[in-house]
């Protein structure tokens, strides 16, 4: 599990690794991780006493890529968007393409999206291996698994001598961008809408959605002033009322789209719920984060069409140099020996990191997928 990072990580397993069973911090870890959000459908969430630490130069690193690819990514949107010859490399069927050309009434092109890299820590080798703009996961287990780590005496222990140790919260991040993408919105505050407290929807598909962690950023939202509910997207409708016409479900307005389901999904799975979204973008009626013009970055599509001479004619050198040392060809296997982390990327900056899972879990049983938390320490 360490084999990758750094002395800060094995530090804190070998602290991991010499307490009892009955360690009263892993008791009450175990007690807070069978009620949370994270475990709840589940009944129990398999979790390591060691979280993934990374180091000040190590963030720096992966923040640099996530800032540098998310640039890359807005440029190559931008094209997209006003280039049909362009548009034509992403071979995307005539309904899907038409669909990602609807606007999304503010400038941010893609203003979230998920980066999943294989990272060693030890060299700072990195390569992507993809990208995901709709429905990514992820976010409340690293932040329910951390705090959950955070009760043991190793950390602590390991916090007592390193003082400068911080926990990303990138379910806060994400609240904090879904807030701040609605504010710029062309309509936010005009008629109905109000631009602090919009009624927002995180629409999908009942049956794919992980509503556990849907249901932590409605809290987080509902802390913030936004009122959130999961839709399910089969059930939206465009009514009008009075002269004025709105996005609802059976459970009222929706001024705010969050939307879990992919661009193709909506674009190949037709039905009366999805036609009213898409009406609802095109005239303005609810602002849909993400827009579907983000669909251009979510396929394997992209990593070809970095390299053609239309989009590097666009980006900068630096841009071209990471491209060409750390995306991959299409169909190539990964060149670095490392762990797997998901980058999440909110508003053009790193909000947070989802570690790989460990080996075994914190009665140290091997488990397929064992999660982690995340720490970083600033020294």
């Amino acid at each position: 599990m360490a084999n990758f990072f750094s002395a800060l990580e094995a530090e804190f397993d070998e602290a991991v690794r010499g307490l009892a069973a009955d360690d009263e911090g892993l008791v009450k870890a175990d007690a807070y991780l069978s009620s949370a959000h994270a475990a709840h459908r589940r009944g129990s969430l398999p979790w390591s006493a060691t979280p993934l630490v990374l180091s000040a130069g190590q963030e720096q690193l992966l923040s640099g890529a996530a800032e540098t690819l998310s640039s890359a990514m807005n440029k190559v949107t931008k094209l997209y968007l006003k280039d049909a010859s362009f548009r034509a490399r992403f071979g995307f069927a005539p309904e899907v393409e038409e669909l990602t050309l609807v606007p999304t009434g503010y400038e941010a092109l893609v203003p979230l999206a998920r980066v999943d890299v294989d990272f060693n820590g030890r060299t700072g080798a990195l390569q992507v291996r993809g990208i995901t703009v709709d429905g990514f996961t992820g976010l409340t287990s690293t932040v329910e698994v951390t705090r959950a780590e955070q009760m043991t005496s190793a950390y602590r222990a390991f916090a007592e001598k390193h003082p400068s140790i911080e926990a990303p919260d990138s379910v806060e991040a994400l609240v904090e961008a879904l807030r701040a993408t609605y504010g710029t919105w062309a309509n936010a505050n005009t008629g109905t809408h109000h631009a602090d407290s919009p009624a927002l929807g995180i629409v999908g598909y009942p049956e794919e959605a992980d509503l556990d962690e849907v249901a932590d950023i409605c809290e987080r939202l509902g802390e913030q002033g936004t009122y959130a509910r999961f839709v399910d997207i089969c059930s939206l409708r465009v009514v009008t009322a009075a002269g004025t016409s709105r996005l609802v479900d059976e459970n009222g307005p929706i001024d705010c789209v969050y939307r879990l389901a992919t661009s193709e999904e909506i674009a190949t799975r037709p039905c009366p719920g999805t036609e009213a979204l898409v009406e609802a973008a095109r005239r303005g009626l609810a602002c849909v984060i993400g827009g579907f013009s983000t669909w251009s970055c979510g396929t394997d599509a992209l990593f070809s069409v970095l390299r053609s001479p239309e989009a590097m004619s666009v980006l900068s050198d630096d841009e071209m140099a990471f491209i060409e040392e750390h995306v991959p060809a299409p169909g190539s296997e990964s060149s670095v020996a490392g762990e797997r982390l998901g980058l999440f990327v909110f508003g053009g900056k790193l909000a947070g990191v989802f570690p790989g899972s460990a080996e075994k879990d914190i009665m140290g049983e091997c488990r397929d997928h064992v999660f982690r938390g995340c720490l970083i320490v600033r020294e």
